[in-house]
């Protein structure tokens, strides 16, 4: 087993989590204040359906077209990103709670 595969396989995975989170953030936060709790609500939405289809359509693609990749290491570094997130959220959270 190449270590420079798993590597790949593992960046891959973080990348297939990173790019929809954007997509997401990018729609939900387009819309700000009290008078646009519509378009808010909306884009919350579609940018969640977004980021579902843009997950799915990312692991098809490279299921399909990355020859030597390695799955339990790209499961690994997806689920590692989404860890990683969880746990920067909470941080923040909880920094803006002892203020």
């Amino acid at each position: 087993m190449c270590i420079r595969d798993r590597a790949k396989s593992i960046l891959i995975g973080g990348l297939i989590s990173v790019l929809p989170n954007a997509y997401f953030a990018r729609m939900a936060f387009r819309h700000q204040g009290a008078r646009a709790a519509r378009e808010v609500s909306q884009s919350f939405k579609r940018g969640e359906a977004g980021k579902f289809v843009l997950t799915v359509c990312l692991f098809a693609v490279v299921f399909s077209s990355v020859p030597s990749l390695k799955a339990g290491a790209l499961f690994t570094g997806y689920i590692g990103m989404m860890l990683l997130n969880l746990i920067f959220a909470w941080h923040i959270g909880n920094r803006r709670i002892a203020k």
